[in-house]
């Protein structure tokens, strides 16, 4: 803790001596200070403590929590650290006005996180989660890092971190999902306002597209280390007589997709040239229900608001694809298949059918 009272005011941790008695703002039990050479001075409970908020603190959060707070009453008024909520029995690392910031550096549930989401919102509060070192050094594609996302039309998906050590902010945005991997940009900023006015501006998108010969590698990859997944779609290939390993290239386009079909990118495109095989035309919205209802996407993306638009809308961009290819046409709502998509033996006479499409296109 940074807080503590002494003669019934607040006293932060930096300011403090240990001539003096502190007690916590939220139980009134008697604190430890503690501070030293290379620890960031701040108030810690007795062992045994009934207070709800005495779990122990790493230093890297402590060192967060003060640089943010410092930080921000440069540009913002009325900022308070560790304000005890009542009301719903939380205490946000920083609160300013109805804006929550928690400074995220130990694992956290799904559960536990849509929790302290939820008793926010009750009060009428937002919260900003920023990130830590632990976050920033796991996979990129790890859903326990991309649950945090949020969503600005000028920044597309992203993420923020504070590098302590560094005192900076690190912006990862314009996340996207190209096949089974995560792109993304980053800027550094090294204050509070810097980055805001960069979230509120509009930038370039930039990406490099990995080529269709790297796609269907991974897809025969993934079937022979036997991927769950992968073998899933494959069996439900087999029994309507197509494998997945020779999918249509038609699959593999728009090659941008929001990053929120995690391990299903391709799952969702098949089945819809599979449904289109089956009935040749269908309404576009009865189409989306039939395959989307019953896709297992992981929708743990509590910062997403809408995120049933973003998964429509990528729907109807492949759709405007198998239009622009001449696959189907659409007629008062409705999907008309015109011509066979084509599905390949194998992965090797997908791979050559590429190539010959490469060597024309280079005439």
């Amino acid at each position: 803790m940074l807080m503590a009272y002494h003669n019934h005011k607040l006293v932060m941790a930096s300011e403090a001596s240990n001539k003096n008695k502190y007690f916590c703002p939220d139980c009134g039990e008697k604190l430890i200070f503690k501070h030293g050479l290379k620890n960031t001075a701040h108030f810690s409970h007795q062992n045994h403590s009934n207070c709800v908020n005495s779990e122990p603190e790493t230093e890297q959060h402590l060192q967060g929590k003060s640089y943010l707070f410092n930080d921000l009453i440069t540009f913002e008024k009325g900022v308070q650290v560790e304000k005890y909520l009542k009301p719903i029995k939380q205490r946000p690392d920083i609160l300013i006005k109805n804006l929550a910031i928690e400074f995220q550096c130990s694992p956290i549930t799904n559960q536990r996180l849509r929790e302290r989401i939820e008793g926010y919102y009750q009060i009428g509060m937002v919260s900003f989660w920023i990130l830590g070192s632990a976050y920033l050094q796991k996979r990129v594609n790890s859903m326990a890092v991309l649950r945090f996302m949020r969503y600005k039309e000028s920044v597309g998906f992203y993420l923020v971190f504070l590098k302590v050590t560094q005192k900076r902010y690190l912006l990862r945005y314009q996340i996207h999902q190209i096949d089974n991997q995560i792109y993304y940009s980053e800027k550094l900023f090294s204050n509070w306002q810097e980055l805001l006015n960069y979230l509120h501006n509009s930038a370039g998108f930039k990406t490099t597209t990995p080529s269709l010969l790297r796609v269907t590698s991974l897809i025969e990859m993934n079937l022979r280390s036997s991927n769950h997944n992968f073998i899933k779609l494959q069996n439900h290939c087999y029994s309507n007589g197509v494998s997945v390993s020779g999918c249509p290239l038609v699959c593999h386009y728009p090659r941008i997709i929001p990053p929120l079909f995690g391990n299903n990118w391709l799952n969702w495109r098949i089945e819809i040239i599979l449904k289109l095989n089956e009935v040749t035309e269908i309404p576009i919205e009865e189409l989306y229900k039939a395959i989307f209802l019953k896709q297992t996407f992981d929708y743990n993306f509590p910062f997403i608001k809408s995120i049933e638009f973003f998964y429509h809308r990528a729907f109807l961009d492949f759709i405007n694809v198998l239009c622009k290819q001449q696959f189907i046409q659409i007629k008062a709502g409705t999907a008309v298949k015109i011509s066979e998509f084509v599905w390949y033996r194998d992965t090797y006479a997908k791979i050559k059918a590429i190539k010959k499409i490469k060597k024309e296109v280079k005439k």
